[in-house]
């Protein structure tokens, strides 16, 4: 695996410097979310619904590409074939989701998912991996892609080489032409060379689901990958309907968080443990939004069984005793883990286990257990098995609960992580520079901040401070508190 390194980074940079790209840009409706967060939160909570409406016109627009892509899907079957979902962090978690409901919904193995750095990837992104080409390439080789397989790849930003490179192979490999789904306007990926090797091509079907700026700037995991699970669980499941959807949504109450809100910064305040629960049904949707706190808020990720201090949040699956047996309900299969060779990396099954996502964890953890359930259309959160909120989900469509649930909870841990301090403004100041994206991102925040106290920086000097302070957490602030000493 490729080492990040300045000297590394800097040679490819010119491919990595996305500050242009629509989902890095800074929203204009969200350019106080931190004040608002600590002093507003009802209006910082219902600035989301309002954003996450935005996705409703853009999927109206491209219900044809919905029809088509059920229509491949339904060919692929008919064939004896298999979808393939593949996507790296947030997009990632987002194909094992689809699988995982597939799975339960209709009880094969027609849908197939795979995520950078495997299973694993669900507790933590794997450093690098989503740079390399080629592990792309052996992820859909271990798991048997070929010619009568269909891959639906999924990438926000539109520049993920992981995501790019499985597009191109299956292209070559199989007689279905891949599909490549992204969010960003394609004159802005001109200058991206890996970008225009896929966009260009005209054996892979585009799909162009741009959604504006992200609430959070940059942070992919709030409409970017909201729009792409929707459009692709609409076309997995032609029976859901677009307009169903956007009415509940109409109905959703995102306030009705508030008093979650409250207990969930009291607890972190006074640093007890946070476990959320729920049953198998909506475990990859709750765990997602967990895990990916760290990345984002440069929050502990979960610790081991064998690790003694606690993490601030943890996931545990309601009624199991057994870690393999929660992970495979939630998965609905086994755990797909890499155990390859050249890894610098332990990301096997075994090391998987260690994470114990059972419910021993919520005894283990001690601290307080915050629980998801659906009963017909209602949501439940109880809080140490106390029901402390209830509200309407506008629907009783399982489908429908998964991205209503995603919205809620992407709201509720960013305006929980701006109450906290972890962003400024609606910038991601605490984000971990773990591959080039987010070592570029860092890079941007940090010349950002300089600028605002007056400080010259360019942007090779802000990417060495970076990775001089890659070890400090948050990073960007590490950074510019050195660069203040020197100034």
């Amino acid at each position: 695996m490729a080492l990040l390194s300045f000297q590394n980074f800097w040679q490819q940079s010119s491919q990595f410097q996305l500050g242009h790209l629509t989902t890095e840009s800074s929203h204009p409706l969200t350019q106080n979310l931190s004040y608002l967060a600590k002093n507003d939160p009802k209006k910082a909570l219902n600035l989301f619904k309002e954003i996450d409406a935005q996705i409703w016109p853009i999927l109206r627009d491209n219900q044809s590409l919905i029809d088509g892509l059920t229509q491949a899907l339904q060919e692929v079957k008919e064939a004896g074939g298999k979808v393939y979902f593949c996507g790296c962090g947030a997009t990632g978690r987002l194909s094992l989701l689809l699988e995982s409901c597939y799975r339960m919904k209709e009880s094969d193995d027609f849908v197939m998912s795979f995520i950078a750095g495997g299973d694993f990837a669900l507790i933590k992104s794997i450093e690098s991996f989503e740079d390399n080409s080629q592990y792309a390439i052996g992820q859909m080789d271990e798991l048997g892609f070929g010619k009568n397989d269909l891959l639906i790849a999924i990438t926000e930003g539109g520049e993920t080489s992981f995501v790019l490179a499985a597009a191109q192979y299956a292209q070559k490999v199989s007689s279905h032409s891949p599909w490549f789904l992204y969010c960003n306007p394609d004159k802005e990926l001109a200058q991206i060379k890996r970008s225009q090797e896929v966009l260009q091509n005209k054996s892979i079907h585009k799909v162009n689901l741009t959604t504006g700026a992200m609430a959070l700037s940059g942070s992919t995991r709030l409409q970017a990958s909201s729009i792409q699970l929707a459009f692709c669980l609409l076309a997995l499941f032609p029976d859901e309907s677009l307009k169903d959807w956007e009415e509940a949504h109409r109905q959703l109450s995102y306030d009705f968080l508030l008093p979650l809100l409250e207990k969930e910064l009291t607890f972190l305040n006074q640093e007890i443990p946070i476990t959320y629960q729920s049953e198998d049904t909506f475990g990859v949707t709750v765990l997602s939004d967990t895990t990916e706190r760290s990345p984002t808020f440069s929050i502990p990720s979960f610790e081991k069984n064998s690790e003694g201090k606690c993490a601030p949040f943890y996931y545990s699956v309601k009624g199991e005793q057994d870690s393999m047996k929660a992970w495979y309900r939630i998965l609905g299969r086994r755990p797909r883990c890499l155990s390859w060779k050249d890894l610098s990396v332990k990301i096997d099954l075994d090391e998987l286990i260690e994470f114990d996502i059972s419910q021993k964890a919520i005894v283990r953890r001690k601290g307080k257990v915050i629980a998801f359930k659906c009963i017909d259309d209602k949501l439940l959160i109880t809080i140490d098995e106390k029901l402390d909120l209830e509200t309407s989900l506008g629907s009783a469509s399982f489908l429908w609960q998964q991205l209503a649930l995603k919205f809620l909870l992407n709201a509720d841990s960013t305006v929980l992580m701006g109450q906290y301090g972890r962003f400024e403004n609606n910038i991601m100041t605490w984000v971990k520079a773990s591959n080039y994206k987010l070592i570029d991102r860092a890079s941007r925040y940090l010349q950002l901040l300089a600028d605002q106290e007056g400080i010259e920086l360019n942007y090779q000097k802000a990417v060495e401070l970076i990775f001089e302070n890659r070890e400090n957490e948050p990073v960007v602030l590490s950074a510019l508190n050195k660069l203040r000493q020197t100034n």
